[in-house]
């Protein structure tokens, strides 16, 4: 694998952290703090965002199980693509359970005048940063790839397959073309003997 290629593989991985990274020195910079006015409600409705958006990614795993045995996963697998789209999945995951754990620590540290406490409280927008974008990066992805899977099985040939790393885009996958679709099993055996 050449180096660009090794680039490209790790620029799409790491553009969520970077931007989350961003907004956390921008919020630092401007001021931004755990003792706004009325964050608790703040607090209060993102536990309830991201235990959903958890179980929404959870649900989209097992969406993609059962399309496993389609071509685009078939190319997706021969790309060696497998690990790429694992990490997509359990960066968000894990990165919703932390936000969870965290947003119920900080409303135990919202009264307190502690400068850890403002630390804590960055260390937390940072993950909520990263949770939002990264799940938004896998949900897009995923789309994309049930899309393409559902056109390969109503016969339609995909030129290109979703870009995981930016890398590859443009594959042929092989598709059964319209007249091959309209012979049943039976008569592929048929024909089979006859030669």
């Amino acid at each position: 694998m050449s180096d660009k290629s090794k680039y490209k593989e790790w620029i799409p991985r790491l553009i969520p952290w970077l931007v989350s990274i961003s907004i956390v020195t921008l919020s630092l910079y401007l001021g931004f703090s755990y003792m706004l006015n009325k964050f608790e409600k703040v607090l209060d409705s993102f536990i309830p965002f991201s235990s959903i958006m958890v179980g929404f990614l959870a649900t989209l795993l097992g969406i993609l199980m059962t399309i496993r045995n389609t071509p685009i996963m078939k190319v997706i697998e021969k790309e060696k693509q497998l690990p790429v789209l694992k990490y997509y999945f359990i960066e968000p995951i894990l990165c919703g359970f932390i936000v969870v754990i965290m947003s119920t620590i900080l409303q135990l540290l919202l009264a307190s005048k502690e400068s850890w406490v403002q630390y804590f409280f960055a260390t937390w927008l940072f993950f909520c940063c990263l949770f939002v974008i990264s799940s938004f990066r896998v949900i897009r992805l995923l789309l994309e790839i049930l899309f393409k899977s559902d056109s390969t099985q109503s016969g339609e040939q995909i030129n290109d397959t979703p870009s995981i790393t930016g890398v590859n885009n443009k594959l042929n996958i092989p598709t059964k073309n319209k007249e091959d679709k309209k012979t049943n099993l039976g008569q592929e055996l048929i024909t089979e003997e006859k030669n």
